[in-house]
């Protein structure tokens, strides 16, 4: 529809509105001022009053046929939704109503007939029910399921003031509950809201899990002919069970058949539709389209803004076709890796670079829940430039130009300088993951109680590159006093000492090998002595000695100290330390939180998602609450270590 016939249509919702508030306030007030309060309506307001007239109803209510008007309770596209009550078995229905009105065309007609036979052809848990399609005197409607379910665009808008990393799982389901529609008059003010599904999770995977049942609803209906052409947040309802229900079919169109929208026609929500839907492209509209929307929708889920948010319509639909979103890990820096892969194949530009079906979408979905391989791959800086060029060739063609003359005019001088900048950061870059490789291998062969001679050539060897590492120190130190060298492990603290007398974490591990001198070590009794650490290092160490302890003790509150330790390590540290991760992730088993595990698995994976170092600790993570998942990466660990000459003792 234009804008002009638009604009009677919203005049005549409005007005419909106004007349039910009327007729259901006790205190109304006449009918000649209640029509001077709403002057602006009187020529819409005049018929509903004299159809109200002689027909012996109640005078409070407001009936379309069989049902009983109750109360407005959303808009779509082609209609206002009203709770309304069927008279004749008394069930409550969602009923849409498309008004009758001198400015309704046949088209708005057409359209609307076809949302309630579409979506009445189809049944599916996460699509809602037709029951019925009517019309009563020029007013067409049809009756749906009325679902007990939040708006997810109003629990989004809920949680837009929060940082995306800081929302939990448990706080997306005590919105859903808050703002769940539900019958008028079946839920008093002091009745509690529904508490959260068992295992909740965290925020991200309700998101993922309310995707992949939306993508299970839209590869039924694509499998019927169906394509929805607006799938968005407003369309979606979340009941509080955790089941997210698809709802208004106003512009969907069945595949091989004709659409009533005008040629040409702009069909869709800015913001939301795909490319293909902006540039006219109709033969290219099918079930990927959807997927594209759906993409859009679970970005916005996950970062809690839109990926091509703008403050106008056209300026949104530029960017969807000229312009890639926001990498989904800058806005929430917690998403692994394989997850954003995912929502990037969603929102490929070219319909063929994207998920071929709702269907596989849903499948990676739930192959990313359960820690399985996923289909989709990140898109390399490289990838992104050549589509960036094929998009736009002029303005690739003057960048490339400008990047020529620039090296000209700066001279060779100056790209030699840049050049061996380059060099030594690469230089340096390689050192420390070197190191830091190293370090994680060595560590986790302490935690598993396999600390060898080779173990201890490693942390040797880091140290003769670097002598003032730290972490080495400790590490020659534990692997030497845990294969019965005491009084060596001694002579390397003080040998180091005489040098760096003021390292705060050569206390404890002094007390640490007086501790094992006098035979008190696994009591653990000790480690309490040593206080709560304010440095990263002392944190990560005194972890590591409370996690040896908890082993041999089968104490279980050595365990939990262990992995609290671990953590604050991660916390306290100046970037993110894989051998630290490592082992918090090792250490979660003790935790008395069960999602801990997971949560540590998903850091893991987020940050190095194929090292062979780090995919032991990320296989011991997953053993906690899926034995499957974490045999699949001891195996991809051990490929892994055989292409890249390491050795795992499992």
């Amino acid at each position: 529809m234009t804008t002009e016939q638009n604009e009677p249509f919203d005049l005549l919702c409005e007005a419909l509105q106004v007349y039910l508030d009327w007729q259901s306030d006790p205190e109304r007030v006449p009918e000649a001022e209640f029509l001077a309060r709403n002057e602006p309506l009187r020529r819409l307001l005049e018929p509903m009053l004299r159809e109200g007239e002689g027909d012996g109803s109640d005078p409070g209510e407001r009936r379309l046929g069989d049902f009983r008007l109750v109360r407005e309770i959303g808009r779509g596209g082609c209609g206002v939704v009203f709770e309304a009550e069927q008279v004749s078995i008394g069930r409550r229905v969602a009923l849409k109503v498309l008004a009758a009105s001198p400015a309704l065309s046949a088209l708005g007609i057409a359209r609307f007939k076809r949302e309630a036979t579409m979506a009445g052809r189809l049944r599916h848990d996460g699509i809602v029910k037709v029951f019925a399609v009517g019309e009563d005197e020029g007013h067409h409607f049809f009756a749906m399921d009325l679902v007990p379910g939040a708006p997810l665009d109003r629990v989004l808008e809920s949680l837009a003031d929060r940082d995306p990393q800081s929302v939990d799982g448990g706080e997306v389901w005590r919105a859903v509950g808050t703002l769940a529609i539900r019958p008028a008059g079946a839920v008093g003010e002091s009745e509690a809201v529904p508490s959260p599904p068992p295992a909740a999770g965290s925020a991200t995977e309700v998101w993922v899990a309310i995707a992949a049942r939306i993508a299970d609803a839209l590869h039924h209906a694509h499998e019927a002919g169906i394509v929805h052409r607006d799938v968005k947040p407003s369309n979606i309802l979340v009941r509080a069970d955790g089941q997210p229900v698809l709802t208004d079919f106003g512009l969907a169109r069945e595949q091989g058949l004709p659409t009533v929208s005008v040629d040409g026609a702009f069909v869709g929500t800015p913001g939301y539709v795909s490319p293909e839907q902006i540039d006219g492209r109709r033969a290219g509209v099918d079930r990927r389209t959807d997927v594209f929307a759906l993409g859009v929708s679970l970005y916005e889920m996950l970062t809690l803004q839109r990926p091509f948010e703008s403050g106008s319509s056209q300026e949104e639909m530029r960017r969807i076709l000229k312009q890639e979103p926001p990498p989904p890990a800058r806005l929430n820096p917690r998403l692994p890796s394989d997850l954003c892969a995912i929502v990037g194949k969603c929102l490929e530009k070219e319909p063929e670079r994207r998920y071929a079906t709702a269907h596989e979408l849903a499948e990676d979905l739930r192959a990313f829940l359960s820690y399985q391989p996923v289909r989709a791959r990140p898109v390399r800086r490289l990838g992104r430039l050549l589509r960036w060029m094929r998009r736009e060739p002029l303005r690739a063609w003057l960048a490339v130009m400008l990047a020529v003359a620039a090296l000209l005019i700066g001279g060779l001088g100056g790209f030699v300088a840049l050049k061996q900048r380059f060099i030594a950061l690469g230089e340096q870059a390689v050192r420390q993951d070197w190191i830091e490789s190293r370090l994680a291998q060595g560590f986790r062969e302490i935690m598993s109680r396999s600390p060898t001679a080779s173990t201890q050539r490693q942390f040797a060897e880091i140290l003769t590159r670097e002598p003032g590492q730290l972490e080495a120190l400790c590490g020659m130190v534990l692997v030497e006093a845990a294969r019965g060298g005491g009084n060596r492990a001694a002579d390397i603290v003080e040998s180091f000492a005489a040098r760096h007398e003021d390292a705060p974490v050569l206390r404890i591990l002094r007390t640490y090998l007086a501790a094992r001198e006098r035979r008190l070590f696994y009591r653990g009794d000790w480690l309490t002595e040593l206080g709560e650490p304010d440095d990263a290092l002392d944190a990560f160490l005194t972890g590591l000695l409370s996690y040896e302890a908890a082993i041999y003790s089968e104490r279980a509150e050595l365990g939990e100290r262990a992995f609290h330790l671990l953590e604050r390590a991660c916390l306290l540290g100046e970037r993110q330390r894989r051998f630290y991760l490592c082992a918090w992730a090792e250490a979660s088993r003790f935790s008395p939180d069960p999602r801990a595990a997971r949560e540590a698995a998903f850091v893991l994976d987020e940050l190095w998602p194929d090292e062979p170092d780090v995919l032991p600790a990320i296989a011991r993570a997953l053993g906690v609450w899926d034995t499957d998942a974490a045999i699949a990466r001891y195996r991809r660990a051990i490929a892994r270590g055989e292409n890249s000459g390491h050795s795992h003792q499992e």
